[in-house]
């Protein structure tokens, strides 16, 4: 049995319950707070799809939830762990939903199996008409055995330097292959470049695409990350363990992940929030428009 799979065999160990966590994990900055919303799975959910009692999720208003959060917190920090492609061949959803992510201003989006969906060349392509800061440590060039993105991305708060690490599990590719690209065992990636990041920031995010449990497992691997977040499994959990907080927010863009990580005397706290993307939020015009004109162009068969 290999170290990563003793890892997932010890997840019943139990957790420490509750939304507030104190950590060991000490910076030499003062007293911050910082503002974090995620994704994950968003699967091209361009709209809500109007049905069930909370009509909830969909670009056209998670936008705007987003918005309302930086104009509370200018300093907001937004991620992605992956999946915000269909799962089936969709071009033109694709290609709308790639300009939403790029209008949409993340700080860091990890790379999913799903932007694999419509192949490596329409990927290259958009990335070129929209750039994306697409992150990934395990991801190769097959051609080239160069990594096909970013290892890592350090972005800075006020005085702290924060740095996020993506990494994509091989198993997630069970129902897409792309023969372009190979990929690095995940665990053994991770190993290799988070004593590097660490040494040059103050707080490390994971963006682990893989599942929530997998997740979980690599937060118990490497407790110098804080901050992990799943994609990959659709689903809506979060974990506090201990100096950690493993979060994920759902499919479809139902819901926003809004993290605030707190540092007080050197230890780092953390609330989380899983805001609901409903009809309380306004849809934002242009997209709207766009995805009007989609649907619009779809009917009239082009």
């Amino acid at each position: 049995m290999n170290f990563f799979h003793h890892l997932l065999s010890r997840l019943n160990r139990l957790f420490v319950p509750g939304i507030v966590l104190l950590t060991s994990l000490t910076v030499s900055s003062p007293a911050q707070t910082l503002h974090f919303a995620y994704t994950a799975n968003l699967n091209c959910n361009l709209e809500a799809c109007n049905c069930g009692n909370e009509n909830l999720g969909g670009m056209v208003r998670l936008v705007s939830v987003v918005d309302s959060l930086r104009k509370k917190y200018p300093d907001l920090i937004l991620v992605d762990s992956g999946d915000f492609l269909n799962t089936y061949l969709l071009t033109k959803a694709d290609s709308l939903m790639w300009y939403f992510m790029a209008k949409v201003n993340f700080d860091a989006v990890g790379v999913g199996d799903q932007e694999y969906v419509e192949g490596n060349s329409f990927l290259l392509a958009q990335q070129k008409q929209f750039p994306l800061p697409l992150v990934n440590c395990n991801i190769l060039t097959a051609e080239t055995e160069r990594s096909a993105f970013a290892r890592y991305k350090i972005i800075r708060r006020e005085n702290v330097k924060i740095g996020i690490v993506a990494v994509i599990f091989p198993e997630s590719f069970e129902f897409i292959l792309e023969k372009s690209i190979r990929i690095l065992p995940a665990v053994e990636s991770l190993g290799k470049l988070v004593p590097e990041l660490k040494a040059k920031t103050d707080l490390l995010i994971l963006l682990c695409h893989g599942g929530f449990d997998k997740t979980r497992a690599v937060a118990q691997a490497f407790p110098e990350i804080p901050v992990l977040l799943a994609g990959h499994s659709q689903e809506k959990r979060e974990a506090i363990l201990p100096g950690q907080v493993v979060v994920q927010p759902g499919v479809d863009g139902e819901y926003l992940g809004f993290l605030v990580i707190e540092n007080k005397a050197g230890r780092w706290s953390f609330r989380n929030h899983f805001i609901p993307v409903n009809p309380v939020f306004p849809e934002n015009r242009d997209f709207r428009l766009k995805v009007d004109e989609y649907y619009r162009q779809l009917k009239e068969g082009k």
